[in-house]
């Protein structure tokens, strides 16, 4: 037997509010809304009677509090991420609840979602007259079953229902019983439309996120924007901690297992959480590696390089494809370190074959140039020739770090200062193409930070001048 909504059920859903507003009717004294704020989320409450916003207000001081009632305020149209609307509707006559579900279903985005409680029929109330008109006359209760209910959410992702009696104590009545409908819906998207490159938003020089790294984000200035790795923020449990983060900075995941060269197809979960991720973050873009990670059930933990022929053309436009359509979003693709190259007959270049997906599959480009070089170094690979074949409108984000050389060879380990040459090949990318960003990566020894902030510092000059 289906239960009523519980206070736990209510907060496991939080991940999956997406960036944005969230408004709070009937907010009450303020339970949900200080629920809501401690959690990190942007609050407003509303409540039109005067004993209870007074009560609001010396709880909650610094949240927003409206104290009106619906019916007299504009919610807007797609104004809030979430609305909460927990027993405000046994209050409003029963006439005026189709008007008012619409407006409620209107003021959402897309994406948006919807927790509603109200009375059934099954309610003691509802013989009663809790109702009131915008003029203050009393009218019968208002009542909803769950079939009327849904009529308006009906092309809606419908994420928990209930109809029925559940159990309640508080003053005056003590033990008692409520009959209620509850609905938690989410708004339909759009489908994606094909990006128009040039409109990405400009981001300036950025800093990837690593723990070591978090006190120095609490200075401004530092970054213009963060690049988070997507597979750290897989697990809900650490949705809070990116809300805060993205109410401070723009925010851009950058993936590793995306795995898009995988024969098998991609991770129908895996594509999930990050739609709730860049929805949190309400971020332009997102990026991941041209390559496969794992195979037949087998993960290599390691960034592989793909045999540039047409059957593995094949299968990467099919998977990035899927990828964008499912995640709604521009799907950047980096370009990987590798220190062996797959030689079959009749394959392209490496560039050949990254132009030809990222055309044909509508993606653009996270140009890493510290790997291009290093793949140069290590390969011989002409870097200039590669960024050359690239389609420029489509190198929407650069990658530069610092590797390690040992026998000759550099690798791509993360934790040293920029090498010269990868400076010269940043600055040949920005005279012809219109880059939107400059992300730096560092994944050890972070004693010299000063050093790390002049590297972006540097970034930022670079991006400025073009030249």
């Amino acid at each position: 037997m289906k239960k009523a909504l519980s206070t736990d059920q209510i907060q496991r859903l939080f991940p999956w509010i997406p960036h944005g507003p969230v408004l709070d009717l009937g907010a009450g004294e303020g339970t949900w809304s200080q629920i809501l704020s401690h959690y990190g989320f942007e609050v407003t409450g509303l409540e039109s009677d005067p004993h209870r916003a007074e009560a609001f207000q010396q709880n909650l001081p610094k949240l927003t509090l409206l104290q009106k009632d619906l019916r007299e305020v504009d919610l807007g149209n797609e104004a809030w991420a979430s609305i909460f609307c927990l027993n405000l509707f046994p209050f409003l006559p029963q006439s005026e609840h189709a008007q008012e579900l619409k407006r409620i279903a209107k003021a959402l985005v897309p994406g948006g979602v919807l927790v509603f409680s109200s009375f059934s029929s099954e309610d003691p109330g509802a013989n009663h007259s809790f109702a009131r008109s915008v003029s203050g006359e009393v009218l019968p209760t208002g009542i909803l079953s769950l079939e009327s209910l849904k009529q308006y959410f009906s092309d809606w992702e419908i994420w928990f229902e209930f109809s029925g009696r559940v159990s309640d104590h508080h003053p005056p009545l003590g033990a008692h019983e409520h009959g209620l409908v509850q609905l938690i819906a989410r708004k339909p998207e759009p489908e994606p439309a094909a990006t128009v490159w040039e409109t990405l938003p400009y981001l300036g020089a950025g800093l990837g996120w690593r723990p070591p790294l978090e006190g120095l984000f609490a200075h401004e200035g530092v970054a213009d924007f963060i690049e988070i790795m997507t597979d750290d923020f897989l697990d809900p449990v650490w949705d809070a901690s990116l809300l805060r983060l993205s109410r401070h900075y723009p925010v851009i995941p950058h993936g590793v297992e995306l795995s898009v060269g995988s024969c098998e197809g991609l991770d129908p979960e895996y594509l999930l959480q990050v739609k709730r991720i860049l929805a949190r973050c309400k971020s332009p873009w997102w990026s991941d590696h041209l390559c496969f990670t794992h195979g037949s059930g087998i993960k290599t933990w390691s960034l592989n390089p793909l045999p540039c022929t047409e059957e593995a053309l094949t299968v990467v436009l099919a998977n990035a494809k899927h990828a964008i359509k499912t995640v709604g979003a521009p799907l950047l693709l980096e370009n990987p370190a590798y220190y062996w190259r797959p030689e079959l007959s009749e394959q392209l270049t490496d560039a050949a074959f990254f132009r030809k997906i990222v055309l044909e599959a509508d993606a653009g480009i996270l140009l890493d140039v510290a790997n291009l070089y290093g793949n140069a170094k290590n390969l011989g690979l002409d870097p200039y020739a590669f960024i050359e074949t690239l389609p420029a409108d489509r190198i929407i984000q650069i990658h530069l770090a610092g590797g390690r050389i040992y026998k000759n060879m550099i690798f791509d380990t993360h934790d040293q200062a920029i090498f010269k040459e990868t400076w010269e090949l940043l600055k040949f990318v920005l005279r012809r193409s219109g880059v939107k960003a400059v992300s730096i990566e560092r994944d050890d020894r972070f004693d010299d930070l000063q050093a790390l902030i002049a590297e972006v510092d540097t970034a930022r000059q670079l991006l400025g001048l073009r030249v």
